[in-house]
């Protein structure tokens, strides 16, 4: 399974939690980007008035026009991003002689080929929601005055969706403006640039303090979008702009960006390259702490996804270094038949089942949420194991305990207990000398390995074995 594919998931995945939980503040903050009459009566004074209007106008959900496109958008924008990224930064590692991390040019160059394949191809779908957003096609239209009553009622019928907007884009404007604003956002490849490097610049120097949590991973995301959000606003500014109609005055259209800086500071003061920065910072901040903090967790949620589609050993640690030398297995259940009354289990690996449907006594498990004991009548839940070892109760005689790298445990309502991993052994067939002596070497490739890669699975390898050598401790 490749390490590309499961970055480009999870961002994906970071990216449409974070977008949904921030859009509010996308929709104030890009109705004042593209205001260019402050004057006139309807017009929004700030971002608090902004949210008010557009309540009493459209509704609660105005604040949410065009989240459908956005959310695809964010999606199909963060995996491809993702992707190129994960995958040029690999080309990069792959060719560095002699093996090394990549250096923060190369970091900056791999954020810069992802952030122009981004652009690009994203563009349109930007361009559908800007006009959805704002409720806007053309840089022209303003609310005046003496006609707001009705200007209020045709916004309130101009709630066009996704699909109707496209067609009528096509309709008046023609294929090509679906890159409107193209340049733009080809400049703004440098937002992501500066954000990413920042991020990954900052999580190594705080790797070496300390292991790196949801919290740590929520705050290094904010701290990298502020510092890039805040040097990049004015090109955000332009884009939004250009992604409209441009309007029919030559005093008041942009034919290139920089002319787009020149008639803002001209028309407007240079505040008007950063109408709504404050509520476009604080969602960027949110929405990029929250898609680091979602996007890690995700991550390791799509590599043990496809590690079971695929039986990719890669997560779980080289058991075969550690292990005793086996003999048949002998301790597969068979499926129990007839009424139970205890709790049923069903432990299963990729290609094969360790329990089927069996009643067993008590089932202990070791979760990211803690350690926790289960019997039949247990209050239903999702767990997601951490390497350790599940102990099996199967009567007051007869005990089993297995060490798995990770999975799943579903407990089900019925007195019923699924559990789901990569893989699992018996914890009396792995071997202590050879436990150590893999732990030391994982350890030295941490510190010192040639790779970010090998660094990675070295810490996986690590966390893996300092559980299994506690395990055989007790």
């Amino acid at each position: 399974m490749s390490d590309n594919v499961a970055h480009a998931l999870s961002g994906a995945a970071g990216g449409i939690i974070s977008m949904a939980l921030t859009y509010p503040l996308i929709t104030v903050s890009s109705r004042l980007q593209v205001q260019k009459d402050n004057k006139a009566v309807e017009a929004y004074k700030g971002g608090r008035d902004a949210i008010m209007k557009i309540i009493r106008i459209e509704g609660i959900s105005g604040l949410y026009s065009g989240v459908n496109s956005a959310i695809f958008g964010i999606a199909l924008t963060n995996g491809v991003y993702y992707y190129f990224y994960e995958w040029t930064k690999a080309v990069f590692e792959k060719s560095a002689r002699p093996k090394r991390p990549i250096s923060i040019k190369e970091s900056m160059l791999s954020g810069a080929i992802a952030g122009a394949l981004t652009a690009i191809i994203t563009n349109p779908i930007w361009v559908v929601n800007t006009r959805m957003t704002t409720r806007k096609d053309s840089l022209d239209e303003s609310i005046k005055s003496e006609s707001s009553a009705k200007q209020v009622k045709q916004m309130k019928a101009k709630r066009l969706g996704t699909i109707s907007t496209v067609l009528k884009i096509i309709e008046e404007d023609g294929i090509m403006a679906f890159w409107q604003g193209v340049k733009p956002a080809l400049i703004l490849v440098i937002n992501p640039i500066i954000q990413y490097t920042a991020y990954e610049q900052l999580k190594v120097q705080l790797e070496k303090i300390k292991k790196l949590g949801s919290l740590d991973f929520f705050l290094l995301g904010a701290v990298s979008k502020l510092i890039a959000t805040s040097l990049t606003y004015p090109y955000i500014v332009i884009k939004s702009r250009m992604q409209l109609r441009q309007s029919s005055k030559e005093s008041s259209r942009y034919n290139s960006v920089m002319d787009g800086v020149r008639k803002i500071i001209q028309n407007e003061g240079v505040n008007g390259l950063y109408k709504g920065i404050t509520y476009k910072l604080l969602q960027s901040v949110l929405t990029a702490a929250f898609l680091f903090m979602y996007k890690e967790a995700f991550f390791a949620y799509s590599v043990f996804a496809f590690a079971l589609a695929s039986d990719d050993k890669i997560f779980a640690v080289r058991t075969a270094l550690v292990i005793k030398a086996r003999a048949p297995a002998r301790w597969y259940a068979t499926e129990t038949t007839g009424s139970t009354s205890g709790l049923r289990l069903s432990f299963v690996l990729p290609h094969q089942a360790i329990y089927k449907n069996v009643e067993v006594q008590q089932v202990n498990i070791a979760a990211t949420s803690g350690d926790m004991g289960i019997l039949a009548s247990h209050v239903p839940s999702i767990e997601q194991l951490k390497p350790g070892v599940i102990e099996v109760i199967e009567n007051a005689n007869t005990t089993k305990k297995f060490f798995v790298s990770g999975g799943f445990a579903i407990i089900n309502p019925n007195s019923s207990l699924d559990i789901n991993a990569v893989e699992a052994f018996p914890l009396e067939e792995f071997s202590p000398e050879a436990i150590r002596a893999n732990l030391a070497e994982a350890q030295r490739t941490v510190t010192s390995g040639p790779s970010e890669e090998e660094r990675n699975i070295a810490k996986v390898e690590v966390e893996v074995l300092e559980s299994l050598q506690s395990a055989l401790g007790k």
